[in-house]
């Protein structure tokens, strides 16, 4: 019964980190979000890249991904 609670517990956690917009800042499944400057980055395993709207220009924070 108590693994049963555990595992309850671990997913309700896991589904509250986890957001509708991949982009918002924090923690999602296998990576996080992080601001500086007021652009976005994504960090995942070791590696941080900017996240860049499809005609190059980086994400600002508050503006939604093109």
């Amino acid at each position: 019964m108590k693994q049963i609670q555990i595992l309850f517990l671990a997913f309700c956690f896991l589904s509250c980190i986890d957001s509708d917009d991949p982009y918002s800042e924090g923690a999602h499944w296998d990576y996080n979000i992080v601001v500086e400057n007021g652009f976005v980055y994504k960090h995942k395993r070791n590696v941080t890249i900017q996240v860049l709207n499809s005609d190059a220009t980086p994400l600002r924070v508050g503006h939604k991904i093109y």
